[in-house]
């Protein structure tokens, strides 16, 4: 059975408390995975309580900025043990036209969207080198392929992630780590609300 692979394993989800990270997050638990879920949300500590109460899985929330976030204290946060599964779900959008976004609106978004995921993955790849079988899923966009008016950060973010997932791919091709990244169209998200 599908689920059952997840039954023990280890994982890290970021943007655990969005949208789609809610879901993951959700689904890993409900299968048994212990998850470290990250996200700059306050309510991530007791809503990973509430969901590890719920499932009886071990579901710890820590609250972190993950753009800000250093890969030094990433590796500190996610510890040496091996793990089986990271998703990089975090995604931040920055609506605004081109000419008119400030850098800081600009670096803020592809901080988020592609430099915490790089971050991440650095921090998280000893382990994941480390068990007998290991996943990267980075979440992209559609954006990232076609672009989008008024989100010209978040669609080259995308684009960036997406790139750094197929040569990470490539590079990783001979170990137990896979990584793909999925390019989600428009998704009834709070991410997709507020743009």
């Amino acid at each position: 059975m599908e689920d059952e692979r997840f039954a023990g394993a280890r994982a890290v989800v970021t943007g655990a408390h969005g949208g789609f990270g809610q879901v993951v997050t959700t689904a890993l638990a409900q299968r048994g995975a212990s998850v470290l879920a990250l996200d700059v949300h306050p309510d991530i500590e007791p809503w990973a309580a509430q969901l590890a109460g719920t499932y009886g899985a071990r579901v710890t929330g820590r609250h972190c900025d993950l753009a800000a976030a250093t890969e030094q204290e990433l590796s500190e946060l996610v510890g040496p043990a091996p793990m089986n599964v990271l998703v990089n779900a975090l995604g931040v959008f920055g609506r605004g036209r081109f000419e008119e976004q400030d850098r800081a609106t600009w670096e803020g978004v592809i901080g988020a969207n592609l430099n915490a995921a790089v971050a991440t993955t650095a921090a998280c790849l000893p382990g994941l080198r480390a068990a007998a079988w290991g996943r990267v899923v980075n979440l992209g966009s559609s954006f990232a392929v076609r672009g989008r008016p008024e989100g010209t950060a978040y669609s080259a973010s995308k684009a960036g992630l997406m790139a750094f997932s197929r040569s990470l791919a490539e590079e990783l091709r001979d170990t137990c780590v896979t990584v793909n990244c999925i390019a989600p169209g428009a998704t009834d998200t709070p991410l997709f609300r507020a743009t």
